[in-house]
């Protein structure tokens, strides 16, 4: 009776990664790596699901608890991290206060979509592929050799 039983997975509606920092901080390159970790966190169990994405939504959690938040649809579904990045660094800027204390930064990533039939656009075709054995190449070495063994990055402002 077992062997005709079907186990279902639930597929999630969106995928959200926030922690706490260790201590308050309002140091803009900071806040950044964070939400960079969160983004490669949430885009690797996105991969992990064989699903892609359209809406990016990022969150800045004051020391005081205020909350601002802002999102954006993404020009094509992507589960690739730094697609992603560039879009949340956007939006991080547009939230983000000078000379204000944050407890915590997050994204979350929705309009999930788990079909392999998607609707590319012109040109974006052969870079859309690249990404995804980029994306793909990231995923085996941290099988292999753990968790965040490749980060990604950002170039922050030089003060020299």
């Amino acid at each position: 009776c077992l062997d005709k039983v079907k186990i279902i997975r639930k597929l999630p509606k969106s995928i959200q990664n926030t922690c706490s920092f260790p201590k308050f901080t309002g140091d803009i390159n900071y806040i950044k790596n964070a939400l960079n970790t969160h983004i490669h966190t949430s885009c690797t169990s996105l991969r992990r699901y064989k699903g892609k994405c359209s809406t990016v939504n990022v969150m800045l959690r004051t020391k005081d608890f205020q909350i601002f938040w802002d999102k954006k649809n993404l020009p094509q579904e992507t589960n690739f991290e730094l697609d992603i990045s560039k879009v949340a660094m956007d939006l991080l800027e547009k939230i983000y206060i000078p000379n204000t204390l944050y407890r915590s930064c997050g994204v979350t990533i929705e309009g999930l979509n788990f079909n392999e039939e998607e609707q590319l656009q012109l040109f974006i075709e052969k870079q859309s592929r690249n990404c995804e054995k980029l994306a793909e190449s990231i995923d085996k070495l941290e099988k292999k050799f753990g968790k965040n063994i490749v980060k990604t990055g950002f170039y922050g402002n030089s003060k020299d």
